[in-house]
């Protein structure tokens, strides 16, 4: 008999929106998540090298017709996420959408408990979607979306 081994991602779409979760609630930004407005907007970050790890276990969906609806697929792991009670979900008309049901203590486990390359990766990463830096902000406006250099 031929044993056979799983391989499983390093950092599973879980484990991202978990920690994704996590930096929203510790930045204090809003807790409403619009679930294909994010998978919209994340899916501009999906091919760049600085932000490859975070990305690694989400599939992307191409538009090849109109590119601009391309999106990341974090449909299993937002609903994981509802089940254990991270994201609750928001009835409503029109867009499907989540509300972050996190407190210090659930952020900071979080993060405590995932590599800190991937804590650093997802800091960037909202600093860059939501301009948190000044300096960044800057600079998006005159060249379009720019990676954070990590601070030493």
């Amino acid at each position: 008999m031929i044993k056979e081994t799983i391989k499983y991602p390093r950092f599973s779409e879980t484990d991202f929106i978990r920690l994704y979760c996590a930096i929203n609630f510790q930045k204090g930004l809003s807790p409403i998540i619009k679930h294909h407005e994010l998978e919209t907007k994340l899916y501009e970050f999906y091919s760049l090298p600085d932000f490859e790890e975070l990305f690694q276990d989400i599939c992307p969906k191409k538009d090849y017709i109109n590119p601009k609806n391309s999106y990341l697929d974090l449909g299993t792991a937002i609903n994981t996420e509802q089940i254990f009670g991270l994201l609750t979900q928001i009835h409503g008309v029109g867009e499907t959408r989540s509300i972050i049901s996190c407190d210090k203590e659930i952020a900071q486990e979080i993060i405590s408990n995932t590599d800190t390359e991937m804590v650093d990766k997802m800091t960037n990463l909202f600093n860059v979607m939501f301009g948190l830096d000044s300096d960044l902000k800057k600079k998006q406006q005159s060249q379009g979306p720019m990676l954070v250099k990590k601070k030493s």
